[in-house]
């Protein structure tokens, strides 16, 4: 695993400090935009470690995992960002 950046070496423009699954960090500016989701995407859930994921039917959140689960297709967002939050509907 990397070691946690500082935010006293972020960049001016990052407003969140994202976290992969592999440990990799990296600083992003925004939630993904709906423009960017895949046309079959219907959700955009948010995991505990802060990555987002398109989803194609409604995610369901596993406490034990601090990640959701979605039937169907998924795949992971652009950007990612974060705490964890509810899954967004496309709009």
């Amino acid at each position: 695993m990397n070691e946690k950046p500082n935010w006293k070496s972020a960049p001016d423009w990052a407003k969140w400090l994202a976290r992969d699954n592999d440990g990799s960090y990296w600083w992003c500016e925004e939630k993904p935009n709906w423009k960017s989701a895949p046309d079959w995407a219907k959700w955009l859930a948010r995991d505990n470690d802060g990555s987002y994921w398109w989803c194609e039917e409604k995610p369901e959140f596993e406490k034990t995992d601090g990640v959701w689960y979605c039937e169907g297709r998924q795949s992971r967002a652009d950007q990612e960002v974060g705490e964890m939050h509810v899954p967004e509907p496309r709009p």
